[in-house]
């Protein structure tokens, strides 16, 4: 099978308030929340359905999946199913993408 790159972003922590939050107007909302980003990799597992596999501590919570081929092309991707006893998750692309892959 072809290994291809996943990068992922992830919604905010959540962080809690401090009694300065109101003070300073914050409302809850610490200026240093930034959506969080991540990576792994993912095996290309059956390429005319368009699936794969990667662990599934690699795309949990996140906001936004894709998969970056070879050839540099960036495509979006879903989770299909997760399972945390065994750590995996099965991804779903369009498989036109994954056209010429094994």
């Amino acid at each position: 099978p072809s290994v291809v790159a996943v990068r992922v972003e992830q919604a905010p922590l959540t962080r809690s308030s401090t009694p300065f939050d109101e003070f300073l107007g914050l409302n809850g909302k610490r200026p240093d929340a930034r959506e969080r980003r991540g990576s792994g990799t993912a095996f290309v597992v059956d390429a005319s359905a368009g699936l794969l596999v990667t662990t599934s501590f690699v795309v949990a919570d996140a906001t936004s999946i894709e998969i970056v081929l070879d050839d540099e092309r960036a495509v979006p991707a879903t989770v299909v199913a997760a399972d945390e006893d065994t750590q995996l998750a099965v991804l779903r692309v369009d498989a036109a993408a994954l056209r010429g892959l094994t």
